[in-house]
């Protein structure tokens, strides 16, 4: 008895797990939840690159266009979730 209540228990937590593994997986993929994350990611980063390195606008320009082309490149992609790989099939 108390193996089959096991298995049920089981059960229902995979089934739990595939079904938040779904939403968010509805959810990564959902463009307006993508810009929304890779926006606050890019403006965190020149954030810190400005009180880092104080670039100049030019510079902030080029790295933001840069990015914006890689985004493109890699559609439905978070940047945190880039690769090394992925940045050199963009480069080549």
């Amino acid at each position: 008895m108390q193996r089959i209540i096991n298995e049920l228990c089981l059960r229902i937590i995979v089934v739990d797990l595939q079904k938040q593994r779904q939403k968010e997986k509805h959810q990564l993929t959902s463009p307006t939840i993508m810009n929304k994350t890779n926006d606050t990611v890019m403006m965190e980063y020149f954030e810190a690159m400005q009180i880092e390195i104080n670039p100049s606008t030019n510079y902030v320009k080029t790295n933001q266009n840069t990015l914006d082309k890689l985004l493109d490149f890699h559609i439905n992609k978070l940047l945190t979730k880039i690769t090394r790989e992925d940045i050199i099939s963009y480069l080549k």
